[in-house]
């Protein structure tokens, strides 16, 4: 068998397998330790959380969160849990039938947020606070973020509106402007 050290592949090659095969394997063998440090720990208190439909994967803040206090994730609405938790990794979803059920017996967090699209989120935003996050690029002069109405696209880009005013990307302030 032959062995190829990392640094004779090219670069998108390198990037491709740091992003899909190191990245996840590190963050899993951090989150991990995290985890069974916290139930080592004096006075740890051992809970289940229950993700419905999926489980976060390794890169979610959820995952991380769950392995640094030592809590136990599962899939299973039969297994024993104590919280419940709506987590699908899209941007517009459909509430499940079993999580429906789990809800008339305790609350479910994220029960009924079925779309976190950059535009609906935007307009609650407007709603709750007052003003919108989003800016018209026909008029704003400011530097702004574009970014895909799609979450997890990483497509963001700083841009002066200016330059590309009929992108059909949402914009959004990049703070304060002088």
């Amino acid at each position: 068998m032959q062995v190829f050290p990392l640094n004779t592949l090219p670069r998108r090659a390198k990037s491709r397998f740091d992003e899909q095969i190191l990245w996840p394997w590190n963050t899993y063998r951090a989150a991990r330790r995290a985890y069974k440090q916290a139930r080592e720990r004096e006075g740890h208190v051992s809970k289940t959380i229950l993700f419905y439909p999926e489980k976060p994967k390794t890169f979610h803040t959820l995952y991380k969160i769950c392995a640094h206090l030592g809590w136990k994730i599962t899939t299973n609405p039969k297994e024993h849990f104590d919280t419940a938790i709506f987590f699908e990794d899209t941007t517009v979803r459909k509430i499940p039938q079993k999580l429906i059920a789990v809800s008339q017996h305790q609350p479910v967090v994220n029960l009924h947020s079925t779309d976190i699209s950059k535009r609906h989120i935007d307009e609650v935003f407007g709603e709750v606070f007052g003003y919108a996050m989003s800016v018209d690029p026909e008029t704003y002069k400011g530097t702004c973020v574009r970014k895909s109405d799609t979450n997890a696209v990483h497509d963001g880009a700083i841009r002066v509106p200016e330059a590309d005013r009929h992108n059909t990307a949402g914009w959004q302030s990049h703070g304060p402007t002088t």
